[in-house]
């Protein structure tokens, strides 16, 4: 599966499924409060880690990375972004601030 078919799959099944109605910025608030919960278990795997609370990143694993990609479909959909074009213009610029360090 490419991006678009991500991006795709991600469009049809908010068609059949999504319970939020509203207008687009209904839905993107709506997405914002799932970005700031994901955010909080990385925080609070971050800090016990740090305190000497050695957890384990299942959470993140198996939640957090797949819902971070749900929700950057959901918001490509949006906003009607092709994800893929956004994905590899965004590598490009990266690569040109960032090169590669000499070694």
């Amino acid at each position: 599966m490419d991006l678009r078919d991500a991006q795709s799959g991600q469009r049809q099944f908010d068609a059949d499924h999504w319970e939020v109605n509203g207008n687009d910025f209904v839905k993107l608030r709506h997405i914002t409060l799932h970005l700031a919960t994901l955010l909080t278990k990385i925080g609070r795997h971050c800090e016990q880690n740090e305190h000497g609370e050695m957890t384990h990143s299942a959470v993140i694993r198996r939640e957090v990375v797949p819902d971070l990609v749900i929700y950057a479909l959901q918001i490509a959909n949006l906003l009607g972004v092709d994800v893929e074009d956004v994905y590899k213009e965004r590598l490009d610029s990266n690569r040109k601030r960032h090169p590669r360090a000499n070694k």
